[in-house]
C-alpha cells in the first residue's frame, strides 16, 4: 500500500520534479512534461510508462495495473494505491520518470540549426 503522502514523497525525490495540478489534480512533471499524476479521492496514481512497461505492468498483475478509460495511449497506466507494494511503485515512478524525453541544452539546438539539421 501507498498512501497519497507517500506517493509525493517518493515522486519528488526525483531531481528536477515540480508538482503542480493538471485538471484539477495533483501531477508531477520534469520540464513541463507530465509523467505521474495524483487522483486521491480515487486511492490511485497515473503514470506514464513506456507501452513496454506498461503491457508488462498488467500482465503482473492486472487488478492493480490498468489502462484508465481514454487516456490508455502513451503508456499511460492506473496504479490502484491502495494495492500495490511500495517497491513495485517506486520502481514504476522511476521508469516513469527516466523515460521522459529531456530538452537538449540550448547549445545543441543552436549548433544542428546552424549545421542544417
Amino acid at each position: 500500500m501507498v498512501s497519497d503522502a507517500q506517493m509525493r514523497e517518493l515522486v519528488l525525490e526525483f531531481p528536477e520534479t515540480q508538482e503542480k495540478s493538471h485538471f484539477g489534480h495533483p501531477d508531477f512533471r520534469v520540464s513541463n512534461r507530465i509523467f505521474a499524476t495524483l487522483w486521491p479521492e480515487q486511492r490511485r496514481a497515473v503514470l506514464r510508462l513506456t507501452p513496454e512497461d506498461q503491457a508488462a505492468a498488467i500482465l503482473s498483475n492486472p487488478e492493480i495495473f490498468k489502462i484508465p478509460s481514454g487516456s490508455g495511449r502513451g503508456g499511460w497506466t492506473s496504479v490502484d494505491l491502495a494495492r500495490v507494494d511500495e517497491g513495485e511503485f517506486r520502481e514504476l515512478v522511476h521508469k516513469a520518470w527516466a523515460a521522459l524525453p529531456r530538452p537538449r541544452p540550448r547549445k545543441e539546438v543552436a549548433r544542428k540549426r546552424a549545421a542544417g539539421q
